[in-house]
């Protein structure tokens, strides 16, 4: 029987050794992973990665200050704030401002909603949610279940002047937005959705605001075709899709009338 190789100095061994490899490091080796660690640049981040951070972080500050802000802004007015977004209703419509500040660059902009007043009860009676009827002005944006609004734009706000003018510049625009759907019909509004870049989204919003119109038959026209290609118009429950639920809503009211 020949005798076992033996394993060589610093943990590395010959080959056919049963000795596992040494995890101990040499002198040198320790010394090399000590410098690395004392060595600036081992240790901390460039200094254009710190600038990074640095702004990022200064641009989420301003953003929860323009949030503070609004809040500040709308006392006393018919306008509502909630996580930087300002809401109101007005007539036969509701209007969203929500603000959108870009956390890596010098820019604010923000988000145009609209849609009827009409059509988020509607939706709930569709749905078979209409206790949702009871939830305030906030549920129609924040809320899971709720019709999705129209975009109607994403202008770029001046951050000139600072946080309070960016606010004050936000509530403008959002006056002028109400001013300027107040004289729409149901017909412009519908051809806004179907002029969207995706209607399909909007599909309960356009259901609901015709049923609320008393245009069943459109209404249940819609419906059935989506159900034919098997969309589920955003809603998903035991009891069907949305548009599954809406036929069944429209047919039963239409054979009670």
């Amino acid at each position: 029987m020949g005798s076992y190789p033996q394993p060589l100095v610093g943990g590395v061994y010959s080959p056919g050794s049963r000795r596992k490899r040494s995890n101990t490091r040499s002198s040198a080796d320790r010394y090399l992973c000590s410098a690395m660690l004392r060595s600036p640049k081992a240790r901390k981040p460039s200094m254009t990665a710190v600038s990074k951070r640095a702004f990022t972080s200064a641009r989420h500050a301003q953003r929860r200050a323009l949030n503070a802000a609004c809040r500040d802004l709308i006392r006393g007015k018919k306008w509502r704030s909630s996580q930087g977004v300002l809401f109101a209703e007005r007539g036969a419509w509701f209007v969203a401002v929500a603000e959108m500040t870009n956390v890596l660059r010098e820019e604010t902009s923000a988000r145009l909603i609209v849609k009827p007043m009409v059509a988020d009860p509607v939706f709930w009676d569709l749905v078979g949610e209409p206790q949702l009827r009871m939830q305030p002005l906030s549920f129609r944006y924040f809320g899971a279940l709720a019709c999705p609004g129209l975009i109607l734009g994403e202008p770029e706000i001046s951050e000139e002047g600072g946080v309070p003018a960016i606010a004050r510049r936000l509530l403008e625009l959002g006056e002028a937005t109400l001013q300027e759907v107040a004289g729409w019909t149901v017909d412009e509004f519908l051809g806004r959705i179907a002029a969207d870049v995706n209607p399909p989204r909007l599909m309960p919003t356009t259901v609901a605001t015709l049923v609320a119109s008393g245009r069943m038959a459109e209404a249940l026209a819609l419906c059935e075709e989506a159900v034919a290609r098997r969309e589920i118009g955003g809603f998903l429950s035991r009891g069907g899709s949305f548009p599954e639920k809406a036929a069944g809503w429209i047919r039963a009211s239409v054979a009670a009338a």
